[in-house]
């Protein structure tokens, strides 16, 4: 059998050379931990440093040790047992699912696998206070859509209310909503209920959204936001607050607005804007950090802003069957669903709650370093949007496509262009690079080719070259002639986003077509129009 080299979050290693009791429970606290957490394998008969000891025959018959391990879990852990061999020595294989329910020993202990500090697993009490937190990833619970019944609708602030129904108008929001008086409004976005006994009381979600700060810090003092700047090594800004969202999402935005320098390039007689950053794929980076994270957490969400990146943390990690590689593929869905749906209606989050294909599109259609979630643990999220280079020709390639069918690209599009951005691919290449499955990719190759973005020969998916690109060249720079007179190397290179050389090139062409004449000689010089 081929055995894993150490252990991991989803790896276990357990020696069977001990004494039975301390073995079966070091045995149980291993399921227990694994169907806690996102489940894994246990290789029995092998040590902590990967060396194969052998289990005993005692331990050796799958059936019996499977059985032992669902007497002693509630609710009973069903696991899948095979002994295999390794150098001619015995090693059970036990495979472990991660539950829909909370698992304890049958004594009453409740643990869960997670990673230490040094990146090796350990088994740590999982505390009630923590229930909530696994209830919520495994979408059993909403703890945004809780009451609370400390609290009281006074608690819910006029002004923020304010801001709610201005943001509905400016994000293009449902605008139902804002038929509707405070009460009908709180109502239907859930951001207060009415209990069994007729008694109204705001919910979570409500004074996560709208509450007054010294009610939200009072009852829900972990709705941190830390906000970091970092000029090389040094730390400009360093602040921390509890705002409800809606504010905090405001201040946060008009700071990235003012760190967002923006550049340009052009396409045909347009200026097309090329920020550092994009605005939407902020917007939903900021969206996902407050709707997504774990309330019961301690911790706040994290934004920080260094020379080359934006990194956003927030508390808690992945919802169950949710991963840094699936991301793009999986079923969406949220850890507070009734704080999501509120933010949703209001015009702030994407109604189709696939959010993070807008913070991957932000940067992709730019031609730019894709954003990552690969920093992220089972303790937080953390996305990393960088400032790369934009690639020009990539941008100038998805405006001429947006121009001629006259609409935005899908994602899906966007995504496979980008793909092809660095050389032809087959099938097999883009399926392993963009992590969807075969008939996913071939469905977004023909789309692609109704766009006429692509191109096939020999099994390679090419970009298409555009016809049109050299004749928008010299019609722009005609146009740029028409209203400066003349223009020289340096300045037709700025004008077609090219390198110095290829823009040369382009003159030198327009030249020997007799479009153009020699204006002025030698280092500076410059074309104009032919007589």
């Amino acid at each position: 059998m081929h055995l894993p080299k150490h252990e991991t979050l989803f790896v276990e290693f357990q020696s069977d050379v001990c004494a039975d009791d301390v073995f079966e429970f070091r045995l149980i606290d291993n399921v227990v931990g694994m169907a806690n957490a996102k489940g894994g394998v246990i290789y029995v008969g092998v040590e902590d440093d990967g060396r194969v000891t052998g289990v005993s025959e005692k331990h050796s018959d799958p059936a019996g040790v499977g059985a032992m391990i669902a007497s002693r879990t509630f609710p009973s852990v069903a696991v899948i047992s095979e002994l295999s061999e390794d150098n001619g020595l015995p090693i059970l294989t036990i495979k472990v699912s991660p539950s829909n329910a909370i698992i304890t020993t049958s004594s009453g202990k409740t643990v869960y696998r997670r990673l230490k500090l040094d990146g090796t697993p350990e088994n740590a009490p999982l505390f009630p206070s923590l229930f909530m937190t696994r209830l919520s990833s495994l979408r059993l619970f909403d703890f945004s859509s809780t009451p609370l019944l400390n609290a009281s609708v006074d608690d819910l602030d006029p002004n923020e209310r304010n801001r709610l129904r201005r943001m509905i108008l400016v994000h293009n929001g449902d605008k139902s909503l804002l038929d509707l008086d405070d009460e009908e409004l709180d109502f239907s976005l859930k951001l207060r209920v009415r209990t069994e006994n007729n008694e109204v009381y705001p919910t979570v979600a409500g004074l996560l959204l709208i509450g007054k700060e010294e009610k939200l810090a009072a009852y829900i003092p972990t709705a941190i936001t830390v906000f970091q700047s970092l000029v090389g090594t040094n730390v400009s800004k360093n602040e921390t607050f509890i705002h409800p969202i809606l504010r905090s999402f405001d201040e946060l935005f008009e700071r990235f607005q003012l760190l967002n320098q923006e550049h340009e390039f052009r396409y045909k007689m347009l200026r097309v804007p090329l920020p550092d950053y994009s605005a939407d794929a902020f917007r939903e980076a900021i969206v996902n950090a407050y709707s997504h994270r774990d309330y019961s957490l301690l911790q706040g969400v994290r934004f920080l802003v260094e020379s080359d990146k934006i990194t956003i943390t927030s508390p808690g990690g992945f919802i169950s069957g949710i991963t840094a590689d699936n991301l793009l593929t999986a079923e969406p869905w949220g850890r507070n669903p009734t704080l999501s749906m509120a933010l949703k209606r209001i015009g702030l989050a994407e109604l189709t709650g696939r959010g993070v294909d807008r913070i991957y599109l932000g940067s992709i259609e730019m031609g730019k370093i894709p954003p990552t979630y690969d920093e992220s643990t089972s303790e937080y999220v953390r996305v990393v949007i960088f400032k790369s280079v934009p690639d020009i020709r990539f941008c100038r390639l998805l405006a001429a496509l947006r121009d001629r069918s006259g609409k935005e690209l899908p994602f899906n599009t966007v995504y496979l262009l980008y793909s092809l951005r660095e050389g032809p691919l087959n099938l097999r290449s883009l399926v392993n690079k963009m992590g969807y499955s075969d008939s996913r990719v071939l469905s977004v190759i023909e789309d692609s080719r109704r766009y006429g973005a692509i191109e096939e020969e020999d099994g390679l998916y090419r970009l298409k070259a555009l016809d049109d690109e050299p004749q928008d060249q010299e019609n722009r720079i005609i146009a740029y002639l028409t209203e400066h007179g003349t223009i020289n190397k340096q300045e037709a290179a700025d004008l077609l986003s090219l390198p110095p050389r290829q823009a040369y090139g382009v003159l030198l062409q327009m030249v020997g077509q007799g479009r153009l004449v020699l204006a002025r000689k030698g280092k500076y010089a410059a074309y104009k129009l032919a007589e």
